[in-house]
């Protein structure tokens, strides 16, 4: 049995996660991810995480069903990636079948690291950022060291990118997605809420963290700072994994780009002000990004 580290990356959403992912993949003392988001405890605080895995197990298949014709059809260049993508939705697949059960979980990531004689292996899945104070407890008594990351990123450029990443999902060109954009952006002001904005809570996740893990254990990262070398090797001393330099220019799954208006990024501003207030409170000096906001509330 393995005693590599494990990785939880909770977030935030568009704050670098995927940017995360690839620079871990590529590193060779770390077993890759079959996928980035795995979601194995989205729905822990409920009382169908059961049905929940059965559900994301279930579209997985199809995915899988879906690629194998793709495959069938594809030059052989492609059929090479497409292959490795299927052989990569499967191992989450072999996971998912064990039902919910923490410990399965825990041996698995363990094999995994076994198999790629790995020091590290991780688990880059934002939706963790929402869990309870005694979830993310239980997931931090998962191994022997478990470590806890968690980028922030200027409270209004992050939901104002989550929002567009919504829009630009159901949107046929970029004028619908800027006419959704801006809808979206009217209902988060008018206080109807949208599911983007509570990946915001930037203050309650940071309670429940510092609350649920040691010190040791939990590392957070300024979005603005992330892409320097200096920030990478803190990364790797933090994970125990030997330095390496990393692509910080490249770009990783950037959202369509439409700006925002100065009336809904003060209205924004004002609405998230209490975030501003509450990571100035816990970390002091901000990035220059967050400053430039914060005059705006």
């Amino acid at each position: 049995m393995s005693n590599a580290t494990h990785l939880f990356g909770i977030g935030a959403a568009k704050a670098g996660t995927s940017w995360l992912f690839k620079f871990l993949e590529s590193h060779p003392e770390v077993a890759s991810p079959a996928v980035k988001e795995l979601h194995y405890f989205d729905d822990a605080d409920t009382d169908t995480p059961e049905r929940a895995l059965i559900k994301r197990n279930e579209a997985i298949q199809q995915d899988i069903v879906t690629l194998e014709l793709r495959r069938l059809i594809s030059a052989e260049g492609k059929k090479r990636k497409l292959a490795s993508r299927i052989e990569r939705l499967k191992q989450v697949s072999s996971l998912l079948k064990l039902g919910y059960s923490p410990e399965a979980y825990a041996e698995y990531q363990q094999a995994e690291a076994v198999k790629a004689n790995a020091k590290l292996t991780a688990d880059i899945t934002p939706a963790y950022a929402l869990v309870s104070k005694a979830t993310l407890k239980m997931m931090a008594g998962l191994g022997q060291t478990t470590k806890f990351i968690y980028i922030l990123r200027d409270p209004v450029e992050r939901l104002w990118s989550n929002i567009r990443m919504v829009a630009d999902a159901r949107a046929k060109n970029n004028a619908e997605m800027a006419k959704i954009s801006n809808r979206i952006a009217d209902s988060i002001l008018s206080g109807e809420g949208h599911p983007s904005f509570l990946r915001s809570d930037y203050a309650g996740t940071l309670d429940r963290l510092f609350a649920a893990v040691p010190s040791a254990d939990r590392l957070v990262l300024f979005f603005e700072r992330l892409f320097d070398q200096d920030t990478i090797e803190t990364l790797c001393r933090f994970l125990m994994i030997a330095p390496m330099p990393a692509k910080t220019h490249r770009t990783v799954h950037a959202g369509a780009t439409f700006p925002l208006d100065d009336t809904r990024r003060a209205g924004l501003s004002q609405l998230l002000a209490p975030q501003y207030a509450a990571v100035e409170a816990r970390f002091g000096a901000l990035p220059d990004r967050w400053q430039q906001n914060m005059t705006k509330v």
